[in-house]
């Protein structure tokens, strides 16, 4: 782990052998690194990413103190000060600080890890014990377009979506997710055609991608739940239903808004509600443009 700052003899020693570098001096302790977290009030980076919210305790019995926070693209990886000032106990509440990183270039689906600085009123300090990780929440149509990637991988499995005749598509199969889950696809024609078709498609755990593509990071998007619609025979009609993620991004899509144009989506919107965030219309072509 590298930091980039120039430390005393007494502090080195504290990082390294972990004895109190300062007679006197206590340590506070982290509390939580926000995941994927709404924070009101904050705004998205140009990628889409939320900030991410650090939390921690003061040290018992402290005098007036300053802090500062600290992150990296990796655990044992440079640690670089993001603060540009000093947070002091101005900004205390209750014993706890907060502060929020809105780190213009978080991109989605990483992780960031965070070290909090503790320095005295005599301008000694160390770093608090340990290493917390976390990441930003994704904006509506950031969080769409990250979503549809597992929806499109599972697309391109249903063997009946690639026929070009629409009475091709009529029938039924299963797949499986490549991570786990699977899906089945039904076709079927509504009055013997007359009424048009009526194509539902079932997810359950379907799970194709792990986050940064290392399963010991975890599943990126799982979902379950219906991506249905109903055609007439001219190819033109609406869709339904509604798609629960879990994985990294927590949240839901309905379709219930979605139009189809000559058999495909032309119009409308979806609603996108990642965990705590408001159900948000996403435009049709939000897709498109990934």
């Amino acid at each position: 782990m590298k930091i980039s700052s120039v430390f005393s003899a007494k502090a080195l020693a504290f990082l390294l052998l972990g004895v109190p570098a300062f007679p006197g001096l206590s340590f506070g302790e982290m509390l939580e690194v926000s995941r994927a977290a709404y924070l009101p009030g904050e705004r998205a980076n140009a990628q889409g990413v939320y900030p991410v919210r650090i939390t921690w305790k003061k040290p018992a019995g402290e005098s007036p103190a300053a802090y500062h926070v600290y992150r990296s693209g990796s655990p044992n990886g440079e640690f670089l000060k993001i603060t540009p000032a000093p947070i002091d106990a101005a900004r205390e509440a209750g014993g706890q600080f907060t502060w929020a990183d809105p780190n213009p270039a978080a991109k989605p689906g990483e992780f960031y890890y965070y070290r909090v600085w503790y320095q005295d009123a005599q301008g000694q300090g160390a770093f608090f014990p340990g290493t917390m990780a976390g990441f930003g929440a994704l904006g509506a149509e950031q969080y769409f377009l990250e979503y549809n990637k597992t929806l499109k991988s599972s697309h391109s499995k249903i063997t009946h979506l690639s026929k070009s005749n629409p009475l091709d598509k009529v029938g039924s199969e299963t797949k499986n997710g490549n991570i786990s889950g699977g899906l089945s696809y039904a076709c079927r024609l509504v009055r013997g055609g007359l009424g048009g078709a009526r194509v539902t498609i079932r997810y359950e755990n379907y799970a194709d991608f792990y986050i940064g593509g290392d399963p010991a990071r975890g599943v990126y998007f799982s979902i379950t739940g219906d991506a249905n619609s109903t055609v007439n025979m001219a190819s033109t009609g609406v869709m339904d239903g509604t798609i629960t993620v879990t994985g990294m991004y927590p949240g839901k899509v309905h379709y219930d808004k979605v139009q189809i144009k000559n058999g495909d989506i032309g119009g409308g919107s979806y609603e996108v509600e990642p965990a705590g965030f408001p159900r948000t219309e996403i435009k049709w072509m939000a897709e498109l443009r990934k």
